[in-house]
C-alpha cells in the first residue's frame, strides 16, 4: 500500500510533462506559421529622372554639361539614293580638360556627402525616321584622351528628300554607387535622298 502513491505521483507526473511539452510545441508551430498578414520585402530599383532629381543632381548635370569633346569627326554621305547601304560613322576622344572637369565634380559632390564618379565610357545614338539604320559595333564604348573611339552605322535611306539624321553623344557616371547618364552633345547631319524607294 506504501508504494501505491509512489506510482500515481509518478505517473501524473509524467501526464503533466506530455502536456507542458504538447502546449509549447503548439505555441512554437503557430509563432513560426507565415501569416497572411506578413509583408514580404521587396527590392526597389530607385531610378533617377528629371522631375525627382535632387537638387545637388542637377548641378553634377550642368557640369556635365561643360564636358569637352576632342576632335568630333562625323562622316555621313553628302547624297544618297533610296535602298542603296552607306556607311556612318563618328569619331571622338575625350579633351584634356577632363581631368578638371572630374575635380569640379568632386567638389561638387563633397557638398551634399555624395560620392560622384565619372566612367570611362560613352555612347552615341542615331536615329532618323527616313531611314533603316543597323548599328556595326556596341552603342557603349570606352573612350580615352590620347585616341580616338569609333561608332559605325548602316544607314538605308526609305524616302526621297533632304533627310536628318540625329546624333546624341552620352556620358555616364555614379552616384554613390547607382549609374546615370547624362546627355553631353547633340546634333544634326542632313543628307540628300534621290529617287524612290522600289516597290
Amino acid at each position: 500500500m506504501k508504494g501505491t502513491p509512489k506510482i500515481f505521483i509518478s505517473a501524473g507526473g509524467g501526464f503533466l510533462a506530455l502536456v507542458m511539452a504538447a502546449l509549447l510545441l503548439f505555441f512554437y508551430l503557430e509563432s513560426t506559421k507565415p501569416t497572411k498578414d506578413k509583408k514580404k520585402s521587396i527590392e526597389v530599383e530607385i531610378s533617377i529622372g528629371e522631375e525627382n532629381r535632387p537638387e545637388h543632381l542637377r548641378q553634377i548635370d550642368q557640369l556635365m554639361s561643360t564636358m569637352e569633346l576632342d576632335k568630333v569627326n562625323v562622316q555621313v554621305p553628302p547624297k544618297q539614293k533610296t535602298n542603296d547601304t552607306a556607311q556612318v560613322k563618328v569619331s571622338l576622344r575625350l579633351a584634356g580638360t577632363i581631368e578638371l572637369l572630374k575635380l569640379s565634380i568632386a567638389n561638387e559632390a563633397l557638398k551634399t556627402g555624395s560620392k560622384v564618379k565619372i566612367n570611362d565610357t560613352m555612347a552615341v545614338l542615331l536615329s532618323g525616321d527616313a531611314f533603316k539604320i543597323t548599328p556595326r559595333g556596341p552603342a557603349e564604348q570606352p573612350v580615352f584622351k590620347n585616341q580616338n573611339t569609333e561608332w559605325k552605322w548602316e544607314i538605308r535611306p526609305k524616302q526621297a528628300g533632304q533627310q536628318e539624321l540625329h546624333f546624341t553623344v552620352i556620358a555616364f557616371f555614379s552616384v554613390d554607387g547607382k549609374r546615370t547618364s547624362h546627355a553631353i552633345k547633340n546634333f544634326d547631319k542632313v543628307i540628300k535622298i534621290e529617287g524612290k524607294p522600289k516597290s
